[in-house]
């Protein structure tokens, strides 16, 4: 009842004490980081997403999973979680971006992450990223591939002028489901955008406003690559050649 009080009041119970993902429940706080996970029929990998964020030894954040009309078995991967850290909201639909903005609303924390539903994160990602990222606004963090690929991922860019540089010319330098991002920003150019490259568009109005971005040196994300990989889908290139007219960068 105490937890369920609290919760309503906008706190989540912050590890204290170990447990077999890290840490366990000891203290209340409001979170200071929110995560957002969208998923659609992720049954088979988004348990190892979820035990990656749940090992994070930042224990200040909750966990929003927004399911999207999934007709597998996610839901009762993610109820199988007893973590009060976790919030799971259920949509008809499976509209990634809806579902972003309906999670960033509901958010509790000053940061966002995103985290992907077959992605892992390293143990001090969250910590890492609070230290480096100062009077940024945005923090990506350097990552690997597994999966498909196996290997090192490109060096990006780790000064806010370097970044620049790269996104206006239509080279996303910023991992998605690396980021946190400061959500009074995201709110301020209205959240997230109806594209396949939702990150990009919502970097570059970032941009526009001034916002201030930092990649951490650091390999703390290991990205999945499927057999059909998101970036080799002609319809995302499509979208991206939309978006560089939009923004008026680089050559479609």
């Amino acid at each position: 009842e105490i937890d369920l009080f609290l919760r309503e009041k906008g706190f989540v119970r912050a590890a204290m004490e170990m447990t077999e993902y890290g840490w366990g429940d000891a203290l209340y706080v409001r979170p200071i980081v929110s995560i957002l996970l969208t998923t659609y029929n992720g049954q088979d990998t988004i348990g190892g997403s979820i035990v990656s964020v749940l090992k994070q030894d930042f224990p200040c954040f909750e966990l929003l999973v927004g399911l999207n009309g999934c007709m597998d078995k996610t839901i009762d991967v993610v109820k199988g979680f007893s973590d009060s850290r976790i919030r799971i909201f259920e949509f008809a639909n499976p509209n990634r971006v809806s579902t972003l903005n309906t999670l960033l609303h509901s958010a509790l924390g000053k940061w966002i992450a995103i985290q992907d539903d077959d992605d892992i994160w390293f143990q001090g990602k969250l910590k890492e990223q609070l230290r480096v990222v100062g009077n940024s606004d945005v923090c990506g963090t350097e990552i690997c591939y597994f999966g498909e690929k196996n290997c090192a991922g490109p060096i990006l860019a780790k000064t806010h002028e370097q970044i620049t540089k790269a996104l206006q010319t239509g080279d996303n330098q910023i991992a998605n489901s690396s980021v946190i991002c400061r959500k009074s920003k995201i709110l301020e150019v209205g959240g997230w955008r109806d594209y396949l490259v939702e990150d990009y568009d919502l970097w570059m109005r970032l941009l526009n406003t001034g916002a201030k971005f930092v990649n951490a040196p650091q390999v703390l994300v290991k990205h999945f690559i499927g057999k059909t990989h998101f970036n080799k889908n002609p319809e995302t290139q499509n979208d991206m050649n939309t978006l560089k007219k939009i923004h008026g960068v680089g050559k479609p």
